[in-house]
């Protein structure tokens, strides 16, 4: 019974990654890449103001109906970063800013391409932030990965505040 439910649980999470893992597919808009930084953080702090009020709530479904300067915000993120084009983040703080608002971008247009989920517990949650891919700078990562193994050892105690 024990070795079942194992053999169940292998099987559930290699379709999980098989459905998730695949990279998230974001058109790069022509603007992308000739986007400067200030123009980039001003378009995303518009979505911003648009879509998440005082409290920090994100209005999911206008979002998903007025999701053009998020896919705008997305595709610089997935044509653009640090690693990619260091000329543009001359600093430490420029650095860990663009990572943390692209780790929210990402997230806001990942729930608005999946569809806000009723819970975020259990297989979904592990879906969502371990399996799905995105592209930073054109490279396929997991939001899982963007926070542990990139924002992280920017050494910002403030990461989850």
């Amino acid at each position: 019974m024990l070795l079942t439910i194992r053999r169940w649980a292998c099987v559930a999470f290699g379709l999980l990654s098989l459905l998730y893992g695949m990279p998230y597919a974001v058109a790069i808009t022509p603007d992308a890449e000739s986007m400067t930084i200030r123009e980039w953080e001003a378009l995303w702090t518009e979505v911003l103001t648009r879509h998440v009020d005082d409290a920090g709530r994100i209005d999911f479904s206008n979002l998903a109906q007025d999701h053009v300067d998020l896919d705008r915000v997305v595709g610089f993120v997935s044509a653009v970063d640090p690693v990619s084009q260091p000329h543009r983040f001359a600093d430490r703080p420029s650095r860990l800013a663009f990572y943390i608002n692209a780790y929210n971008a990402l997230a806001m247009h990942g729930v608005v391409q999946a569809g806000v989920p009723e819970s975020l517990g259990g297989l979904t949650k592990v879906a969502f932030f371990y399996f799905r891919t995105f592209s930073v700078g054109g490279k396929a990562t997991s939001l899982y990965k963007l926070e542990n193994d990139v924002i992280r050892p920017l050494g910002e105690p403030r990461i989850h505040f």
